[in-house]
């Protein structure tokens, strides 16, 4: 005699479906950075700040280049009439790699993480 067969039972596995990260969010800190940088060299005074301290993307500020997850890698505010001194806070944008202040009034060294950071 055969025994009665029982069908298997199926169970569903919940699938996980990733939620991807917006690109062009930078961190708060490339934000908060470029804000010190804009209070510390008198940006209300810069020959061009257009949205710059705007809640707009970074890229948008002049200037500003970013990557596709909106980390800044360039800053040329160069002949921008920033003065002052170079905030140390620079520093923290750790995917800058070109960074021009040429022809402005800063006062001060060229600080020792561009170095590190192997900036042009």
């Amino acid at each position: 005699m055969l025994a009665a067969s029982i069908p298997p039972t199926w169970t569903r596995t919940p699938t996980f479906t990733p939620t991807p990260l917006p690109t062009n969010t930078p961190t708060p800190v490339d934000r908060g950075t470029l804000e010190s940088l804009y209070r510390a060299t008198g940006g209300d005074g810069w020959k061009n700040n257009d949205n710059c301290m705007s809640d707009r993307s970074l890229n948008e500020w002049h200037g500003v280049e970013t990557d596709a997850d909106g980390r800044v890698t360039s800053l040329d505010l160069s002949a921008s009439q920033l003065t002052g001194e170079i905030p140390s806070e620079l520093g923290s944008l750790v995917y800058l790699r070109t960074l021009d202040l040429s022809a402005d009034q800063l006062i001060g060294c060229v600080p020792r993480w561009a170095a590190r950071h192997r900036i042009q």
